[in-house]
């Protein structure tokens, strides 16, 4: 556990365990004790949700198995844990845990949070497509001002703030944005919190705050992929890298899984399934994704490449971030010729690492297309990538050098993330010799080039036109 803990008074006590760090914990025979019973009848409460039995709604027969079973966890017991890898329907399911808790006792006051706004937009937008009145808090929400106006507290006069939280049931915002004073005096009987694997301890505790003593408490999230971001290496030494999420299952404590993924091809779920969640994460059967047109894939039907560009070609720029040029001008190549294929999947998109290859392609897309190839191109890093999804990724790696330093290409989180975001194919960009030295990026060239021949060489791109290509 962390021994940095923020003040906590206002945490319901069932769940203030969890917070506590260990060297505030007695060796004292008797407090021992004493804490044991206390720890008893905190778990007794914790799984004693009088809200037992599901209704059985549209939205609830539209879930899968696993879902389900998350579903009627929720109801069943004060703290539930929920896994979502990527395209699992997260999502979907706090959609239903609040419309069965709304069934059973429609005057329940139920928040819906995530880290980030994007998370709140999504969590707050999918209630109202469930038919569930919803009111969105905080002055990030990038909601269409005109469809969602009602559903945006900031469209209110001030004056009427208080009245309007007050009769609301369900109200989404931000961890952090659960500081509102509007909320001061605002408690609730479910917090649904969606991220909260990204989530500092810290701002967790925000939200956590304002459940009843008797309410339920969702986190839902997944460890396996980027964690809370902690700049300081002070605060790291002492574990606010590591969300309560993650804190919680490695303690022991049950999770719900959600098995069924409904983004990817499922030629692009096997690694990331067998490596990141012990083969447990399927496609679901009805999932049709086609191969993408523009690529010269080397095996038909099977939309995953690794592209090797030969050489040393890595340098920093003056902030020490990490480019590389050469990958840079084949990844252009290979976009562009995607576009001109009557590409009509929304934009195609760029995900790297590092800051300084994101702005080398970008420059040079902006040589190709002018302001205008914002359009059908999107740069990101993976870190800003997290939580969206493409029709097609192209991947650039960047690292290459004789000392096989793949820097953050080390990080399973990041590799997950960059594997789990497309839809319909994914092409990795990089150097065989360099990611070959590294042990998880070994594995996935094994998967990639040895099991599946998914190889391609950069050489014969640059001399062959593209287009021509299936």
């Amino acid at each position: 556990m962390s021994n940095i803990v923020a003040p906590c008074s206002e945490v319901p006590d069932n769940f203030r365990q969890f917070l506590v760090p260990e060297e505030t914990k007695t060796n004292d025979t008797e407090k021992d004790a004493d804490k044991n019973v206390k720890t008893s009848k905190s778990d007794a409460n914790l799984s004693s949700n009088p809200l037992s039995v599901s209704v059985k709604t549209h939205l609830f027969q539209q879930l899968n198995n696993s879902q389900k079973k998350a579903v009627k966890s929720a109801l069943q017991q004060n703290l539930t844990l929920i896994q979502g890898p990527p395209g699992t329907g997260k999502t979907q399911v706090a959609s239903a845990i609040v419309e069965q808790f709304r069934i059973l006792n429609e005057n329940t006051k139920i928040l819906v949070s995530g880290f980030s706004n994007i998370a709140a937009d999504v969590l707050c937008k999918r209630l109202i497509e469930h038919q569930m009145d919803c009111l969105r808090l905080g002055v990030g929400s990038i909601l269409d001002e005109q469809k969602y106006r009602g559903v945006l507290l900031r469209h209110y006069g001030k004056k009427e703030w208080a009245k309007v939280v007050e009769q609301s049931a369900i109200i989404s915002c931000t961890c952090v944005g659960a500081a509102n004073v509007v909320l001061k005096k605002k408690k609730f009987d479910l917090i649904i919190i969606d991220e909260s694997s990204q989530c500092t301890e810290m701002a967790l505790l925000t939200p956590l705050r304002k459940l009843k003593p008797t309410g339920s408490l969702v986190l839902i999230g997944d460890h396996k992929q980027l964690p809370p971001t902690i700049k300081s290496v002070y605060a790291k030494k002492r574990g606010l890298d590591t969300s309560l999420f993650e804190r919680l299952i490695n303690n022991g404590r049950p999770v719900e899984f959600l098995d069924t993924q409904y983004r990817m091809h499922h030629a692009l779920t096997e690694f990331s399934s067998m490596e990141f969640y012990n083969g447990q994460l399927k496609t679901a059967e009805d999932l049709k994704r086609h191969v993408p047109k523009g690529f010269p894939w080397p095996v038909r039907d099977y939309p995953l490449c690794f592209v090797h560009v030969d050489g040393f070609h890595e340098a920093r720029d003056m902030w020490m971030s990490t480019e590389n040029d050469k990958e840079a001008h084949l990844i252009v190549k290979i976009a562009s010729t995607l576009l001109q294929q009557n590409w009509r999947h929304g934009r195609i998109t760029i995900i790297t690492p590092y800051r300084a290859q994101r702005e080398n392609i970008e420059e040079k897309l902006n040589d190709l297309y002018g302001r205008a190839y914002k359009q059908w191109f999107e740069v990101c890093t993976v870190d800003g990538f997290q939580g969206n999804e493409s029709e097609v990724i192209i991947f650039s790696a960047v690292r290459a050098n004789e000392m096989n330093d793949v820097g953050f290409l080390r990080e399973r989180a990041r590799v997950n993330v960059m594997l789990t975001r497309p839809r319909s194919g994914l092409i990795v960009v990089g150097n065989i010799h360099t990611l070959s030295k590294e042990m998880l990026w070994n594995k996935w060239l094994e998967h990639v080039v040895i099991k599946n021949k998914s190889f391609l060489d950069s050489r014969i791109l640059e001399q062959n036109d593209l287009s021509s290509n299936r």
